[in-house]
């Protein structure tokens, strides 16, 4: 059955999100960061310390997971996802609607058909942008190092 959204239940989404948007200055603890990178379809984690050696197919995608590290919903969240090449960058960009206080998002990026620099360590860099009120940006980039192969 289809739920029915009635004025109750939107004037409720309307005060979760009413503080996160409008554009007062944010009380209580704001912040998103980066949970974990994946690659996929291996499933294999990045790590910031040691190189990943990826072997790369037409399904190769990155997941990356944000949190919201605060103590309210966050909305717009904006992820990037950049592979540096010679030939300039592969970057993908997607954005988190809204995001519930300890709550994980699974963001997925595809590279598709583009070609990463081989047999070289380069550094995938995975940025959350900041939200409003966010204090503590740590957490917000992660550099990984990674050799793709064939």
């Amino acid at each position: 059955a289809d739920e029915v959204a009635t004025p109750e239940t939107l004037a409720a989404i309307w005060e979760r999100i009413q503080g996160a948007s409008s554009g007062e200055t944010p009380q209580g603890l704001h912040g998103s960061g980066i949970a974990y990178t994946r690659v996929l379809p291996s499933g294999t984690d990045l790590s910031t310390d040691t190189a990943t050696e990826i072997l790369v197919t037409d399904q190769l995608a990155f997941e990356v997971g944000v949190e919201d590290t605060g103590d309210s919903p966050e909305v717009r969240v904006v992820v990037t996802l950049t592979i540096p090449k010679d030939t300039g960058p592969i970057v993908r960009k997607k954005t988190i609607p809204i995001i519930d206080p300890g709550e994980t998002v699974a963001v997925r990026f595809d590279i598709g058909s583009e070609i990463p620099p081989f047999g070289e360590q380069v550094s995938v860099q995975v940025n959350v942008d900041p939200v409003q009120g966010e204090t503590n940006t740590a957490n917000n980039t992660l550099e990984y190092p990674v050799i793709f192969s064939l």
